[in-house]
């Protein structure tokens, strides 16, 4: 691809680069819930992905992906499948990205990991980010990190986990065993905002994250860095 058609690549907000940044380079990798598809435009266009597969439950959602890469001549690189979840991957992938979908839905999505043999996880839920956690942990995944990202007025984390065995307690599940800063965030700055969005709660299991927010906030503010 040249220098020229890499400059007219969709730009991507804070945390589709975010996510972008976690897939390494590989020969096959499986966008599922593209929608636009300015992802997985970004990722073949740069070169990280060899190939991808790029899935949408929505027919609609899929045409506009599909002419995305199109213009970018990067169509005859991807397959375009209409799918529920992971039923889209029928062959070998290296990575799967999941992003912009909530937390529930996502996890039901994962409910069919068999299908995606040992492939790394990208994954970046709207809500419910503690679902996630602690399913990927019973589905037998363990957290490689997580970033902090803020877009659009809101904070999101970024999860990166791959195939292995992990205990994680439920302050780790509620908040985050492995958070870690980036450009747009850092660790303290969503730490302070998740207290925010609690406050507003006042059931017991609210009351308890706010405690262990309180105490990694205080902890955040004691180091030089910020990652947890």
């Amino acid at each position: 691809m040249t220098d020229k058609l890499r400059l007219r690549l969709p730009k991507l907000d804070a945390r589709l680069q975010a996510v972008a940044n976690r897939v390494p380079k590989c020969a096959l990798a499986a966008d599922i819930g593209a929608d636009h598809g300015r992802l997985a435009c970004w990722l073949l266009g740069q070169g990280i992905c060899q190939r991808m597969i790029i899935s949408d439950i929505s027919p609609d959602s899929l045409n506009k992906a599909r002419r995305l890469l199109a213009r970018h001549g990067l169509h005859n690189r991807a397959d375009f499948v209409v799918a529920d979840g992971l039923a889209a991957v029928t062959k070998r992938v290296d990575t799967v990205v999941i992003a912009g979908i909530g937390g529930e839905t996502m996890v039901e999505i994962l409910a069919g990991h068999h299908r995606i043999g040992d492939a790394r996880l990208v994954l970046s839920a709207q809500t419910e980010t503690d679902r996630v956690r602690r399913a990927l942990a019973e589905y037998g995944y363990r957290l490689d990190c997580e970033d902090v990202v803020s877009a659009a007025g809101r904070f999101y984390t970024v999860i990166t986990a791959e195939r292995g065995t992990a205990r994680y307690t439920d302050k780790q599940v509620a908040i985050g065993p492995t958070l870690r800063s980036t450009e747009s965030a850092s660790v303290l700055d969503y730490l302070l905002w998740r207290v925010c969005v609690l406050s507003a709660g006042r059931d017991e299991q609210k009351k308890q994250q706010l405690q262990w927010l309180s105490e990694e906030i205080e902890r955040a503010k004691a180091n030089e860095s910020t990652d947890l």
